[in-house]
C-alpha cells in the first residue's frame, strides 16, 4: 500500500473517530480513491510530474518533426527517460 494511500486512510479514520465524517461518507471517499487508482499514475496528465510533463513535451516536439531513423531513436530514447523518471516517482509515492 502506498504512503499516500495509509496517510489519506489515517485522516479519514481520524475524521471518522471525531464525528468529523460518517462511516458510509468514508466508505464512498475510499471507493472513489480505489476507481482513480485504476488508471497508472504516470499516464495522467494531472498526476505528472514537472519533469515528466516536460519529457512528454520533448516527445511531442520530436513526433512533429520530419522522418527520419534518428529522430526515431531520440523518441525511443525519449520514452525510456520519461519510464525511468516515472519509476523513481512511483517508488518516492507507493
Amino acid at each position: 500500500m502506498s504512503k499516500l494511500i495509509v496517510a489519506e486512510v489515517k485522516d479519514l479514520l481520524k475524521k471518522l473517530s471525531n464525528d468529523e465524517i460518517t462511516f458510509s461518507r468514508m466508505v464512498e471517499i475510499l471507493n472513489e480513491k480505489k476507481s482513480e487508482t485504476k488508471i497508472p499514475r504516470r499516464i495522467r496528465l494531472d498526476l505528472m510530474t514537472k519533469v515528466e510533463l516536460m519529457i512528454s513535451n520533448a516527445m511531442d516536439e520530436v513526433e512533429k518533426m520530419e522522418a527520419d531513423e534518428r529522430l526515431t531513436t531520440a523518441g525511443l530514447k525519449l520514452q525510456e527517460a520519461k519510464n525511468l523518471v516515472s519509476d523513481f516517482v512511483d517508488e518516492q509515492i507507493y
